[in-house]
């Protein structure tokens, strides 16, 4: 039996329009978790995508248009929510990610909500500081953990390595529009396929890490299960779907 403060939890996805990590968690909770009712946050200037419009239309999520900039729309568009969960999607070349986060989290508080993920789905806590992208999301687990430890806030952060989906840059162009799913103008990074290349951090004994990667379909499904318990949420959910061991060749 679940525990909750409502009586039909909602749930707030910021981003969760976006046909990536968003549609994977969207789908996901309305398959494994539907007693939750979904709020699905977008910017005004985002275009609804053909693949929600049979959601919305069926009543199963609603969708709230948002100002990231504006601490009223964010705090507006959260009552009474009881978890928050982020898939705002983050650039190498767009550092407002970081203060979107922030404020994302700061409404969160502010409106009482249980829960908070922030838009990890990374790569842990020792290769997050050595990759450049990465690296504002250590400043956001501690202010999660400052909002925790005054507020009695739970948040995890979902870690599962790397997108297998990226992988598709290598493959012919309908399946690399099936794996990639809206992504292709991000461009490879990382790990670069089609030169059989990849960057990645060394290890403190001067070695090459193994690489996890998890499919992104699999991300909306542990955060769809992660809704279920009514214990305390977790620092950190893992999840580990394959490993590729170093080659240095």
């Amino acid at each position: 039996m679940y525990k909750y403060a409502f009586p039909m939890p909602t749930v707030a996805i910021a981003g969760g329009a976006s046909p990536f990590v968003g549609r994977s968690i969207v789908t996901g909770i309305l398959t494994l978790t539907p007693h939750w009712k979904i709020t699905i946050l977008s910017r005004p200037s985002s275009p609804t995508p053909a693949w929600l419009l049979p959601i919305l239309e069926s009543g199963r999520a609603e969708l709230r248009r948002v100002n990231y900039a504006d601490h009223s729309s964010l705090v507006a568009a959260l009552q009474d929510t009881h978890t928050v969960i982020s898939a705002i999607g983050f650039s190498t070349s767009d550092p407002s990610w970081f203060s979107t986060e922030l404020a994302l989290l700061k409404a969160t508080v502010e409106v009482g909500a249980k829960r908070f993920a922030p838009s990890e789905y990374g790569i842990g806590v020792i290769a997050t500081p050595q990759i450049d992208a990465f690296v504002g999301s250590v400043r956001i687990w501690e202010a999660c953990e400052e909002a925790a430890a005054v507020t009695g806030l739970e948040w995890t952060r979902y870690e599962c390595g790397l997108f297998m989906n990226y992988l598709g840059f290598a493959v012919h162009s309908q399946l690399r529009e099936e794996a990639l799913r809206g992504r292709e103008k991000d461009g490879e990074w990382l790990y670069y396929t089609s030169a059989c290349r990849a960057e990645l951090p060394i290890k403190a004994d001067g070695t090459f890490p193994r690489i996890t990667l998890t499919a992104i379909e699999d991300i909306g499904k542990l955060v769809a299960k992660s809704l279920r318990t009514y214990l305390n949420w977790k620092v950190r959910r893992t999840i580990m779907r394959r490993q590729l061991p170093p080659h240095t060749s």
